[in-house]
């Protein structure tokens, strides 16, 4: 019994980014106005139930340099086809990095796919500076 309570809490801190403090927004509109609020850009990132690489992908998140300097939202695809359809998604994960200002926010960025932990790092790492205000 001991064994099986030990699992479940081992397989809890491992596959739950929410147990390191990362905090995951689960609306686009809301995380857009926590990045105006907070002036950071937001990643925007799309994924699917049972996608092996979206899930290496969320469960590295919590590991990756520089990923508080965003407002992160994970969203599943399936469940908000309206959006990922305007936002052209064909590919998983697909991760958005959005600049928002005062009044206008655009796309600054788009990585397709997940290989590893010190890539994604790499692309965070060229925009986390681009916050721009209006």
């Amino acid at each position: 019994m001991y064994k099986q309570i030990f699992t479940i809490l081992l397989s809890l801190l491992v596959f739950t980014p929410y147990s390191f403090g990362l905090e995951i927004v689960p609306d686009h509109d809301l995380a857009i106005e926590l990045g105006r609020k907070e002036q950071k850009n937001v990643l925007t990132i799309f994924s699917l139930e049972n996608c092996v690489y979206c899930d290496m992908l969320k469960n590295d998140l919590v590991h990756i340099e520089n990923i508080n300097h965003y407002i992160v939202c994970i969203l599943d695809s399936k469940k908000h086809k309206k959006l990922t359809g305007k936002m052209n998604i064909r590919k998983w994960p697909t991760s958005v990095i959005t600049v928002v200002g005062i009044e206008n926010q655009g796309e600054a960025s788009r990585l397709v796919g997940y290989k590893n932990k010190q890539e994604y790092e790499s692309w965070l790492k060229k925009h986390t500076s681009v916050f721009t205000e209006d």
